[in-house]
């Protein structure tokens, strides 16, 4: 891969509307952008027992579906993001603006400096809907 190499990742269950534009804005500042789809241990660890909603390959299948994205992998493991920074030689790595700090999200403080990708916070649009809301509504909770 040649030119600025960029990398996010995420759950990604019941893709919206803010996936989309999130997504977007982090291809808007590389030429390529690779996506890590948490796999299914990694989502449940986070949100708990009753996520994610949809399997891991069919969200992975969903995400490298989009035309901003040119790549996409599952990350079943911590180690698969410093995995992919090294392999591919990742410029940046585009988290929210829930995330300050590269080396608890992507465990990559063990990466050379001379290969560790800066970290570029994507600020939230105001008023998305989150996936978690989106679950609350179905269930009729908000």
């Amino acid at each position: 891969m040649s030119g600025i190499i960029g990398m996010t990742s995420g759950c990604f269950d019941l893709i919206h509307i803010g996936h989309i534009r999130y997504l977007e804005r982090c291809k808007a500042l590389c030429n390529k952008l690779i996506v890590g789809v948490d796999g299914n241990k990694l989502v449940a660890k986070s949100k708990g027992a009753t996520r994610p909603i949809i399997d891991e390959k069919e969200r992975l299948e969903m995400i490298n579906s989009l035309s901003c994205v040119d790549s996409g992998f599952i990350a079943d493991h911590m180690g698969a993001f410093k995995d992919i920074v090294v392999q591919f030689g990742v410029n940046i790595i585009f988290k929210s603006e829930r995330y300050q700090d590269m080396d608890l999200v992507y465990g990559v403080d063990d990466v050379p400096i001379e290969l560790r990708p800066r970290l570029e916070i994507i600020h939230d649009v105001p008023d998305l809907k989150s996936t978690t809301w989106i679950v609350s509504k179905i269930k009729g909770i908000v």
